[in-house]
């Protein structure tokens, strides 16, 4: 997995437009209605405004679109320079899609995450495999390393702020979260003693402030559950980064 599937998932986009545009003018027309039908003027605006973003969407997609697929993929780590700055990539599968990159500007002390992450909520593991599960722990380590004077980390969503702090601490949340379950594993603990025997905040303290359920949906848990089964691959190591 990597940034290298973003081509196939292109493409998948791309043959899936005319569904789309049927979504997306259904949409528009659900917004019509509650712009037709709300008394309240401010959700009478947000309404028309929602109008306005589909048609722009819609008119964009009818004129049709040539796609212009990546010409550079890579596994792991990739650097560039632009203009005299020095970009480093890193693959960041298992969080939040299979092809995300975080991409991290040394000299400027920042670090874009994407979608990858939301200010102050638990982050939610996709991992497939024990092997993209140990490469997404290297290159967030990775990342630590090559910028340890990190001042700025920039998420996708940008009314979710999120700090270098919280970064941090989501990583030694997984890092730890990863060992404990291998080790009950290997110990024939079964994952609902694991889930009752662990005290959260006390074994997590760097994330214990942050959100663990999302629509009513424990996170923790999730995690849990997923690192637990998760198989196992030829090349991928049992153990965490140290």
């Amino acid at each position: 997995m990597g940034p290298e599937v973003g081509v196939a998932a292109l493409e998948r986009e791309i043959a899936s437009i005319p569904e789309l545009l049927e979504r997306l003018r259904e949409s528009r027309e659900s917004y019509r209605g509650w712009a037709g039908e709300t008394s309240d003027s401010l959700e009478r605006q947000e309404a028309r405004e929602g109008v306005a973003v589909f048609d722009m969407g819609i008119s964009d997609l009818e004129r049709g679109i040539e796609p212009r697929y990546p010409t550079v993929t890579f596994r792991g780590r990739h650097s560039i320079e632009v203009g005299g700055v020095r970009i480093e990539l890193f693959e960041f599968a298992g969080l939040h899609s299979d092809s995300d990159i975080l991409v991290l500007l040394p000299g400027q002390r920042m670090v874009f995450t994407g979608d990858a992450f939301w200010g102050g909520q638990l982050p939610v593991l996709r991992v497939r495999s024990q092997g993209e599960m140990q490469r997404l722990l290297d290159n967030w380590r990775m990342i630590q390393e090559v910028s340890p004077d990190l001042e700025l980390a920039i998420p996708g969503h940008s009314d979710v702020p999120l700090t270098v702090e919280q970064f941090r601490g989501m990583y030694a949340y997984v890092f730890r979260l990863w060992r404990d379950v291998l080790s009950a594993r290997e110990a024939g603990t079964n994952v609902l003693q694991f889930l009752m025997r662990s005290d959260f905040a006390e074994r997590y303290p760097e994330v214990a402030g942050f959100n663990t359920v999302s629509g009513g949906y424990n996170l923790h848990q999730h995690n849990v559950y997923t690192l637990w089964y998760l198989p196992e691959e030829r090349s991928a190591s049992r153990e965490p980064p140290g």
